[in-house]
């Protein structure tokens, strides 16, 4: 199972520094490479959101193969 090791955005103070359980599930996303669905979360301190596929190194890929 995936968990989020920080927070991606810079500005964010789970950044730096990210405490237990910094984030909450906020739902999920089908891309169109993948057929299982992405998880989404949202960050405890900036609200924002992002997904698991974030932290990949094929992030903003338009064909990750």
């Amino acid at each position: 199972m995936f968990e989020p090791p920080r927070c991606p955005h810079t500005d964010c103070a789970f950044h730096r520094a990210p405490i237990k359980r910094f984030y909450v599930h906020h739902g999920s996303y089908k891309a169109r490479v993948h057929t299982a669905p992405i998880p989404r979360y949202r960050c405890r301190g900036c609200r924002r959101t992002f997904s698991r596929q974030t932290f990949r190194l094929s992030y903003r890929d338009r064909k990750p193969h």
